[in-house]
């Protein structure tokens, strides 16, 4: 998953938990991100870098390829995880004291990229 940014956006900080949303695969008992393959478990907070890679054509955008992604509206995770077998999609929080940047994933979907996020339960 990638995100995209506007050329002037400005890594944010929050001083509050923000609910978002992401789709999971699901194999056996096991629940892993579908690009990363990341296992993860429900209620651990994890961590990563932010990586903002600059466009060098002068698109107009930038992207984030590195941070942990997810989706500000339920229904476009719910909507992705529809498309494919074994897919669901999650509640999730981006915790309080948190860096993030907001752009948009695929079909213009509003998302974010995160230094942290809590993967909460199934919707």
């Amino acid at each position: 998953m990638c995100l995209t940014i506007e050329k002037t956006a400005k890594r944010k900080f929050t001083f509050k938990s923000t609910v978002v949303y992401k789709f999971v695969m699901i194999d056996d008992e096991l629940i892993y991100t579908p690009f990363q393959y990341q296992l993860i478990e429900f209620n651990k907070i994890y961590h990563s870098i932010l990586k903002r890679n600059i466009d060098p054509y002068g698109n107009g955008t930038d992207t984030v390829d590195e941070g942990l992604h997810s989706l500000l509206n339920r229904r476009s995770a719910e909507n992705m995880a529809n498309k494919w077998h074994n897919h669901k999609a999650i509640k999730c929080i981006i915790p309080a004291f948190s860096f993030y940047y907001e752009g948009t994933f695929g079909d213009n979907m509003s998302a974010l990229a995160s230094t942290k996020i809590k993967y909460l339960n199934f919707i």
